[in-house]
């Protein structure tokens, strides 16, 4: 699943992001070395998780991570709307 902590990378910027899975559902926090922070819900199909993401200073917008086959990468994408499948930049990660 896709609880956990990871690294992962959103156009040139690391984050670290800490998941919980619950069923279907999935909820966490994340951390950029930018000084960026937020939460993200959303809910697991199959590997593929989508999401909501709201970031502490009131940006928000969606996304969606595709989980390897072997559970220790997502590759992924989020925007800065409602549809998780709109793609406006890449949000990868590798399990740590």
């Amino acid at each position: 699943g896709f609880g956990g902590s990871w690294s992962a990378n959103a156009d040139n910027v690391a984050y670290e992001l800490s998941l919980q899975q619950n069923g279907n559902g999935v909820s966490g926090r994340y951390q950029g070395d930018d000084g960026s922070a937020g939460q993200i819900n959303g809910r697991v199909s199959g590997n593929v998780l989508r999401f909501s993401w709201l970031q502490s200073d009131g940006t928000r917008g969606s996304g969606k991570f595709k989980l390897a086959a072997d559970g220790q990468s997502f590759a992924g994408s989020y925007n800065f709307g409602n549809n998780p499948d709109a793609v406006e930049g890449s949000w990868n990660g590798t399990r740590q």
